[in-house]
Parts: structure tokens; sequence; C-alpha cells
């Protein structure tokens, strides 16, 4: 399960964290400052910091925030009006909080326990692509719960529709699911934004949410 990917990169993405172990901010902050394209503007460890922040330095447009840190509905509702920040939350579990993606509206997980040399990938999809699972995670929750779409979704996505599903799940890119099943990448995307108009859903996160809280339920 890959999710690693070599491209150039010319947009410098702004970064916002919100995680309070000062010691575990300042090898982030390194870390991602020493990305070429990437910068940190500030960290907080609290909601009214953030909103100061906000003011002050401006709006980055990823924010890595600590699970249990803050109160997620007074999150969301902070950044309801600031639509281009992307979030990534930042665990220290592997089970089941890919689910709570969907419920707030958040656009990915990064398991404290993967490499942090896996973080500036982690941004890059979150900023690129609005989605990120790290591979810990959906590895884990995939042996749970065995995702298989197609008996509930049969009877509205086509055949090559839950094909893709069932890949998008599995943690493969459009890149690899275009060579996977031997169609080009933009064939990728037009086949899901067909099933996120079905599934009434807007990302590739929401998708994969919805998949498995309906399996789990």
């Amino acid at each position: 399960m890959a999710f690693i990917i070599h491209v150039g990169y010319s947009v410098m993405i702004d970064i916002g964290i919100i995680i309070e172990d000062a010691r575990l901010v300042v090898q982030i902050e390194e870390f991602l400052n020493g990305s070429s394209d990437m910068r940190v503007l500030f960290s907080v460890a609290s909601l009214p910091s953030l909103q100061k922040m906000l003011a002050t330095k401006g709006e980055p447009q990823v924010i890595l925030l600590e699970d249990g840190l803050v109160n997620m509905l007074d999150y969301i509702d902070l950044l309801r009006s600031r639509r281009n920040i992307r979030t990534l939350m930042y665990i220290s579990e592997e089970d089941g909080k890919v689910t709570s993606l969907n419920g707030f509206g958040l656009n990915g997980c990064f398991v404290r326990s993967q490499s942090i040399a896996d973080l500036p990938v982690a941004v890059r999809y979150v900023q690129q692509y609005e989605a990120y699972i790290s591979p810990l995670l959906a590895a884990r929750v995939l042996q749970l719960i065995r995702v298989n779409p197609h008996e509930r979704y049969a009877d509205i996505l086509t055949k090559r529709e839950l094909e893709i599903i069932e890949l998008v799940c599995q943690g493969l890119t459009y890149k690899q699911i275009a060579a996977k099943m031997y169609i080009t990448s933009f064939t990728v995307n037009q086949h899901l934004k067909k099933v996120y108009a079905k599934m009434k859903v807007h990302s590739k996160s929401e998708l994969i949410s919805m998949v498995l809280t309906d399996k789990n339920g």
C-alpha cells in the first residue's frame, strides 16, 4: 500500500500546527521546514491561540491537528468561513479514527507511530487531493472490516465504479488505480466524480469514511 510519490513541487505549502507536546512540535517544525516546498507559519496548543494566529499570521493551507486537543465542533465552526484550509488529524491510535473524517469534514489521518519522514507526503496529499490516510491506519481498518462495497452499492453504482471504490479504500492513488485498471488517471477522476454525486460525498476521505461507517453499521 504505497502513498509516496516523487514529483517536483513549486507551490509553497503553509502549515499550522496544533499540538500540545512542545518537543514534538520542534521535531515536526524542523522536519517540515526542511522540505523545500513547505513552511510552518505557527504552532499553538489551543483553539483561542489558533484564532489569534489566523488573524495575525494568516491562513495556512494545511493544519496538523492533534486528536483530542480541541473541541471539534468549535474547531469546525472556526474554520467554517475558511474553506481553503485542510485538516490533517495527528492521532496516536490506529483503530477506528478514519470514521470521524466524514462527520467532521476532515481531510486525513496521520498515525503518530508512522515515520515522520512520511509527514511531508501526507501534507502534500491533503493540500493537493484533500485526502490522506496513513498506510498503517488503512491497513488496520481493512483488516478489521474487510471492505467490500459490492453488495451495498450495486444498485446505484456501475461495476467499474465499485472496482474503483475498492481500490480507493485500499489506499491506492489515482495513478496506481489507473495502472491496475488499464485506464488513465483522468478516467479514474471522472469515475470518482460520478461516484461522489451518486453517494452524496465531496471528497475521497468522505467516500472512504462512508464505506467504513456503513460496514460497521
